[in-house]
């Protein structure tokens, strides 16, 4: 097999030209100073359109036509068929190669997905580092991997598991399966099912506990609950603490 790569352009003014041949065979892409790159023997083109300039594209078979944007670094596979993922944010890069919708893509400015697949990343700066099926969709967010897992609000992170969410600004998720952490900072380390409502709250872990006002506290175990401000379970089975202590936030008071 011989190949050979040339560039040019056609003028002094004109757009830079990549043309190369593979065994004889000539292929030729458009002048929007889009790089189409490839993986596998086969060397098949894509074809960009509505691309921004400065993409690299590494494709692994013929594609419809794909969305160009700006500064932008990401892969495609599959065939004349699949579905093509829709424009990429400004220099976003997106490596992941199986979607179901064209929206599952990184889509925010500078947004990246290291991997996997079915993910979303439509927040500015957010990422999402693999897995299948996770969401970044506020600014700065990220999800690490695992499965179905969403980073809602501004800076909320999820580092894996399973069908957790970190809705509230700064809130964080750490792991397990269904955690929820729904308000700012809240925290939920890990376990299952478990829930934080209240700000600043956390869960370290267990499953079934709830964390529902400011500052509350739930260690692990099952079934717990923390309702009242600062108040703290440190873990067992079904236990509920409410006590409550005054305290001055925003000039006024709370107890």
């Amino acid at each position: 097999m011989s190949f050979t790569l040339t560039f040019g352009q056609e003028g002094p003014c004109a757009t830079a030209q990549v043309v190369w041949s593979v065994d004889g065979q000539t292929y030729n892409f458009r002048s929007d100073n889009n790089f189409i790159g490839w993986i596998s023997t086969i060397f098949t083109v894509a074809d960009v359109v509505n691309g921004g300039g400065g993409d690299l594209l590494i494709s692994s078979d013929q594609l419809p036509p794909v969305q160009g944007g700006v500064g932008n670094l990401w892969a495609e596979y599959g065939t004349a068929s699949s579905v093509v993922g829709n424009s990429r944010g400004v220099g976003a890069v997106d490596w992941q190669q199986f979607r179901a919708l064209a929206t599952q893509v990184a889509s925010g400015d500078y947004a990246t997905i290291g991997g996997g697949g079915y993910g979303t990343a439509s927040g500015n700066y957010g990422t999402i580092g693999g897995g299948t099926n996770n969401t970044a969709s506020a600014d700065y967010t990220k999800v690490g991997g695992g499965k179905s897992n969403t980073a809602s609000a501004n800076y909320a992170t999820v580092g894996g598991g399973n069908g957790n969410t970190a809705s509230g600004s700064y809130a964080t998720a750490g792991g397990g399966k269904g955690n929820t952490a729904l308000s700012l900072y809240a925290t939920v380390a890990g376990g299952s099912n478990n829930t934080v409502s209240g700000e600043y709250a956390t869960i370290g872990g267990g499953q079934n506990n709830t964390a529902s006002v400011y500052f509350a506290t739930v260690g692990g175990g099952t079934g717990n609950t923390a309702s009242g401000s600062y108040a703290t379970v440190g873990g067992g089975g079904r236990r509920s603490y409410q006590h409550r202590i005054g305290y001055l936030r925003n000039g006024v008071w709370r107890g």
